[in-house]
């Protein structure tokens, strides 16, 4: 049902767009700009990389396996090849590199944050004017 929806759609829009029934560029512009904020997509951004953070790290052999069964057997091991050359040029760069040379980046952003605990230490240790 939902393909024949999208078939529906996409012929209505190649029809308004041959009658040139269609709105402007700058008018859709004005629409899709009141539908985002930065402050919008931060958060969702923020939402899927937390869920992403959480999710377990599967083996090599395990992702080996979901390229083959959901990509077929022909683009499942050619992609499964490409990984298995990204997995051994990524031993290599650690063992270039290794993970105890590398500096570990502070968090910065948000109020649980190393800068955010700093602030809030700064305000509480500031004398109150209201009290003198």
């Amino acid at each position: 049902m939902q393909e024949s929806r999208r078939n529906y759609n996409l012929e209505t829009v190649i029809a308004r767009i041959r009658t040139g029934n269609v709105a402007s560029p700058a008018t859709i512009h004005r629409k899709v700009r009141t539908l985002y904020t930065w402050r919008n997509v931060a958060e969702r951004t923020e939402k899927v990389y937390n869920r992403v953070c959480r999710e377990p790290v599967l083996s090599l052999s395990v992702r080996l396996h979901r390229l083959r069964s959901h990509c077929g057997a022909m683009a499942g091991s050619i992609f499964s090849f490409v990984a298995v050359i990204n997995f051994i040029f990524l031993l290599f760069l650690q063992w270039l590199r290794p993970d105890h040379l590398i500096d570990v980046s502070v968090d910065s952003s948000g109020p649980h944050s190393r800068m955010g605990q700093l602030l809030s230490k700064k305000k509480s240790k500031a004398p109150n004017p209201a009290l003198s």
